[in-house]
């Protein structure tokens, strides 16, 4: 427990009483002590650690310092799969990670047939019934098999019951395969369509939010609320330097409340990194 994750030592420093691993009620283990009023003490959190990243060569702060040095936003890229595009149609390309959005949400929007949801339901609970109705055999053979110790009856109660269990059921399985073959066909044609139908929308939406954000009055708009607002972020009430880094945010998004996309009201500044956090929410 010694220094675990470099972080948490082995005694607190306010008490002198030694830190214990606990389980919490979600099944998460942590570490602390009970004090003598029944109260939990937490370890004291280490500070933050300003290092250069051996990757993207930027500075990070964080808790502990790797032994590569390696940032975890390279580490966490290092893990991504590839994100290579992908030809819906002729005239439409998605990134694998946007396929994979809108397949989801064409699955969540289209219906399933009756037979495909009954299908899908019984494979979860097929061997229960076959392993049930084997406990009264395995019962009799086994007593019989205890009383007279014959070789046939061995046969059955050690091969026999696990057939039992296993071999109809996948029986069952496969025929059900072979009967929801079409409508699995239909249901895929209809996912295929409405993941060409979402992309063209999308497509679209990107199209329109280029052409607005290159306007001439969103340009002036803009300007007029960093002149008025100043370069202070509205959440983490941060000074913004960098000219890159300072956005200005619609407070209720414009793809909610498209009317309110040139009011100056609707208008906040904020650091690109909380803009990234807020995204398409009316608060954060």
């Amino acid at each position: 427990m010694a220094n675990y994750r470099n972080r948490v030592p082995d005694v607190c420093p306010k008490h002198g009483v030694p830190f214990e691993r606990m389980t919490s009620r979600t099944g998460g283990t942590f570490f602390a002590h009970r004090k003598a009023y029944g109260k939990l003490c937490y370890p004291p959190k280490q500070p933050l650690t300003r290092f250069e990243c051996a990757e993207c060569g930027e500075y990070r702060r964080q808790r502990t310092v790797p032994s590569d040095r390696i940032c975890q936003y390279c580490r966490a890229t290092k893990h991504k799969p590839p994100n290579l595009p992908v030809d819906l149609s002729d005239e439409l390309v998605v990134t694998s990670a946007v396929q994979k959005k809108l397949i989801k949400k064409a699955k969540a929007e289209t219906p399933k047939a009756r037979i495909l949801r009954v299908s899908d339901a019984i494979p979860k609970y097929i061997f229960i019934p076959f392993v049930i109705s084997s406990i009264p055999l395995a019962y009799l053979w086994l007593g019989d098999f205890l009383e007279s110790s014959r070789g046939e009856l061995a046969f059955l109660f050690f091969v026999f019951i696990p057939v039992w269990c296993i071999v109809p059921p996948v029986l069952v399985i496969l025929m059900l395969q072979l009967i929801t073959r079409k409508p699995r066909a239909r249901r895929r044609l209809l996912i295929d369509e409405k993941v060409r139908r979402l992309a063209e929308i999308r497509r679209l939406d990107i199209e329109e939010r280029q052409i607005f954000y290159a306007s001439a009055e969103w340009s002036m708009l803009r300007k007029k609320a960093i002149s008025e607002q100043g370069r202070i972020c509205a959440m983490c009430k941060k000074y913004i330097e960098d000219e890159a880094d300072i956005t200005v945010d619609h407070i209720r998004p414009r793809s909610k409340s498209p009317h309110l996309a040139l009011s100056e009201y609707n208008l906040q500044i904020l650091c690109r990194q909380c803009n990234s956090r807020k995204g398409a929410r009316d608060w954060y």
